[in-house]
């Protein structure tokens, strides 16, 4: 069978872009998964639903743009059954650090890129982020120790006296100077 198509990914329409409004500073999106009429496919041990009951058949498949979730997490489970001692945040940092980017989109279009689940195997950087990391980034962006235990959930996650710095460990960054921004730090492939 043939059918005509448009070459993934595609940023749908609808879907968020950046820059982030609130942490200006961290671009968003992270990456760009397929994104428009992507099919995805399940084995036929599983059941499809039709009014109610379950329907096992030999192929199914459902088309949208919520399958390109499908798509990130094998990914991730590919990466961590190479590596199985990466965090979450070493994955999340090899998916964006490489991305493929398209000169056409900006990085507030794509993020990092389209997701290159072989490269980010070797990804040759990757940036690792612990609680901490995370917690003394909303500090130091206003947000006060009672609001972090509310977060975390956690009495004793306090903000760190004198901590003015950044402090996050994260694969893309925009330098903002004056309220503008003024550099995106997105990939591993940028040279600075």
């Amino acid at each position: 069978t043939t059918i005509p198509y448009k070459p993934a990914p595609v940023v749908a329409e609808f879907s968020s872009r950046g820059p982030h409004t609130i942490s200006p500073d961290i671009i968003k999106p992270d990456v760009t998964a397929p994104g428009v009429e992507i099919l995805a496919a399940w084995p036929i041990n599983i059941p499809d639903t039709d009014n109610g009951k379950e329907v096992f058949v030999e192929y199914t498949f459902l088309s949208g743009t919520s399958m390109a979730c499908p798509h990130v997490s094998g990914t991730i489970a590919y990466l961590k059954s190479i590596h199985p001692t990466w965090s979450p945040a070493a994955i999340k940092s090899a998916v964006m650090t490489t991305g493929n980017t398209n000169k056409a989109a900006t990085v507030f279009n794509i993020g990092n890129g389209e997701i290159q689940p072989v490269k980010a195997v070797n990804p040759g950087l990757f940036y690792d982020t612990d609680p901490l990391d995370y917690i003394t980034y909303l500090c130091n962006s206003g947000y006060t120790s009672k609001q972090i235990q509310n977060i975390t959930g956690d009495s004793s996650s306090k903000c760190p006296k004198n901590n003015t710095s950044f402090s996050l460990n994260y694969p893309s960054i925009t330098v903002l100077l004056d309220g503008n921004i003024i550099l995106n730090i997105y990939n591993s492939n940028l040279k600075i």
